[in-house]
């Protein structure tokens, strides 16, 4: 039995609106396209599981939309896991304790809070405190039957999809690099299980010149 887990990032949200957790215009489009790229696979979507959180939970309905060519999948049943959920809401002491030292560093250093956890030695912990659960989410997915698409956030699914190809023997550097860098909004990886033992992993990139000229908008 082969199964197919593909794990996206949730894509852009607008942080000033009232409900911070609304996407983009430009989110909401980047997700309908990721929708459109993900039909090259062939997919046999058997369950569609999200992070609690509603950016991820908007993404995936998009990507369904995408995917399936329809302008409503409200009728889409989705599952939620904690395992999936963002840094942000977690409170564990560990990822409390790192996230403002995170912040800082990425600010001071002109770089994303996602880079900042790969290069600070607190959110390399709370990062090596997180994946355990993310990871036994996606090994569980990956022995179900039929193809799984799942909508999670940025850091821990890099770290996640580095794991996953060291688990084929890959010899990958710790940090975003592992991927051939750091995951954009709504892309992601592909992994392969048979049953239930990972095979391959492959990265979901957005088209080339995609992002260049979403920069411009």
């Amino acid at each position: 039995m082969k199964t197919r887990v593909i794990v996206i990032r949730h894509s852009e949200r607008d942080k000033k609106h009232n409900d911070p957790q609304t996407l983009t215009i430009l989110g909401e489009a980047v997700a309908f396209l990721m929708g459109i790229v993900l039909r090259k696979f062939n997919l046999n979507i058997n369950a569609h599981v999200s992070s609690p959180q509603n950016r991820a939970h908007r993404t995936l309905l998009l990507l369904i939309r995408g995917l399936q060519g329809i302008s409503d999948a409200s009728h889409f049943a989705i599952q939620t896991d904690p395992r999936l959920d963002d840094f942000s809401n977690d409170k564990s002491e560990v990822v409390k304790t790192a996230m403002p030292i995170v912040k800082k560093w990425a600010k001071d250093h002109d770089i994303t809070a996602e880079q900042g956890m790969f290069q600070t030695a607190e959110g390399r912990a709370a990062l090596a405190a997180k994946l355990p659960g993310f990871m036994q989410c996606i090994d569980e997915l990956g022995s179900k039957m039929g193809d799984q698409l799942v909508a999670t956030h940025g850091a821990i699914i890099d770290a996640a999809g580095a794991e996953l190809k060291r688990r084929l023997g890959e010899d990958l550097p710790f940090g975003m690099g592992a991927l051939g860098g750091q995951l954009w909004y709504c892309e992601g990886w592909m992994a392969t299980y048979e049953d239930g033992i990972l095979k391959a992993v492959e990265v979901i990139r957005l088209p080339d010149g995609f992002k260049a000229a979403a920069a411009r908008i």
